[in-house]
């Protein structure tokens, strides 16, 4: 995985833009593959560069120290947008004979469309091959902005390490809850309806399949579609996995209070 690193780290520069005729250009910059020299972007003066170099180096010391390892690195829109994901095997939860992993989730873009994301998230062994479901259940993000300081002193480690801590609070407080407190039919259908249309088939054959009786089932549904059925290299796959843990969540009565 050390090459999935070095690829998604490659530099990167703001280009001024010179072109005739184009009003206030010194209000806009390109952002530049310095290797290849293509653009990957074209941005307001008051965006703020924070290079996938700059994120990993600052992240990787306190991912590091837990025992994380780089399980899954895509990047999207010629290198705009890059997704980091990594897995901590050495620190298994077992709830309810069901043996959970920490995971970590970290995003940044060059094209403004996200901002430096760290997503805290799950994942368990489910079948002898060792197929991997993933979930996502906690955030801390910070815009790409000149006026954001934060991001210069240190900021994105801490984020890091923040994220990793509060996963503890979820995993023995909140994933009990969710194991241990009964849906309705109206959550299942609220569930399939919030998946892509071209996944409801293999929702519905799920769902006949093993019959889900808790939240926790219905999260297992929505997070076995997204690893063993959606296209791991589309982006909008990535996105609904950030969204699932919270929509699920939302209808779990007195989760808030945990």
């Amino acid at each position: 995985m050390q090459q999935a690193i070095e690829a998604s780290t490659f530099k990167v520069a703001e280009v001024p833009i010179q072109y005739e005729g184009l009003v206030n250009p010194e209000d806009y910059k390109f952002i530049v593959n310095t290797k290849t020299s293509e653009v990957i972007s074209c941005m307001t003066k008051d965006y703020r560069l924070v290079s996938n170099q700059e994120v990993i180096e600052k992240s990787l010391p306190h991912i590091e120290k837990r025992g994380g390892t780089l399980t899954e690195c895509k990047m999207f829109g010629n290198g705009a947008r890059t997704s980091w994901t990594f897995q901590f095997k050495d620190h298994p939860v077992t709830i309810q004979n069901d043996i959970l992993y920490p995971q970590l989730n970290i995003r940044n873009s060059y094209d403004g469309s996200a901002m430096v994301t760290v997503l805290g998230g799950v994942y368990r062994l489910v079948c002898s091959n060792g197929a991997i479901i993933g979930k996502i259940f906690e955030s801390h993000s910070e815009r790409h902005t000149v006026w954001n300081t934060n991001l210069g002193n240190g900021l994105i480690g801490d984020m890091v390490k923040k994220t990793i801590d509060s996963m503890e609070n979820v995993f023995t407080k909140e994933f009990p809850i969710l194991f241990n407190t009964k849906i309705t039919d109206k959550d299942i259908v609220k569930v399939v309806e919030k998946l892509p249309a071209k996944y409801n088939e293999d929702a519905v054959n799920y769902i006949l399949a093993h019959k889900p009786k808790t939240y926790w089932d219905l999260f297992n549904l929505c997070t076995w579609l997204l690893t063993h059925r959606a296209n791991r290299d589309h982006e909008t796959t990535h996105k609904l996995e950030t969204e699932i843990y919270h929509f699920v969540r939302k209808m779990v009565p007195n989760i808030a209070e945990a």
